[in-house]
């Protein structure tokens, strides 16, 4: 009877384990947190060194070189002119300036931080935005919409 309870306990947690997986809902460890972005760091670093500290092709025309970094926005991020050759530090600025546009990418897309509206105008427009989502996938909707309300106070949870 007890190792039935047991089994049956054990089944739960497993349950309730995978369905807080799949809503996004952990319990952060700070140190694990810690090394994960250092890890994710080193990644972006070596992701923008495989690309862009390379030699040059000897037979790259350098003029059609900067028409294409021109065209491609990356002169925009640069702050100033980096030389276009395949001398040593030509290839790490153009590595840093590839560091910042990731940089500068997750910045503006991922890590930004959400603050829940207020306004009831605010609200309705959330409120349509989760009736959008609920036609392309109605479980992401009702997961997205429990850690909406999960973030207001009770009394604001009837808006």
């Amino acid at each position: 009877m007890i190792v039935e309870e047991l089994k049956t306990l054990e089944d739960c947690q497993n349950q309730l384990d995978e369905e807080r997986r799949e809503m996004g809902l952990e319990y952060l460890d700070h140190e694990d947190l810690t090394t994960q972005f250092s890890a994710f760091a080193e990644r972006c670093y070596l992701l923008a060194g495989k690309f862009f500290l390379t030699q040059l092709p000897e037979d790259l025309a350098l003029d059609h070189l900067r028409i294409k970094l021109y065209q491609s926005g990356f002169n925009k991020a640069a702050t100033r002119n980096i030389p276009v050759s395949s001398s040593v530090q030509s290839k790490y600025l153009r590595m840093a300036v590839a560091e910042k546009v990731i940089a500068n990418k997750l910045c503006a897309d991922i890590f930004q931080q959400y603050y829940l509206p207020e306004s009831p105008t605010a609200r309705e427009a959330i409120d349509n935005e989760l009736d959008r989502l609920y036609i392309d996938s109605p479980r992401g909707e009702a997961i997205f919409r429990r850690r909406l309300l999960s973030a207001y106070n009770p009394e604001d949870e009837e808006h």
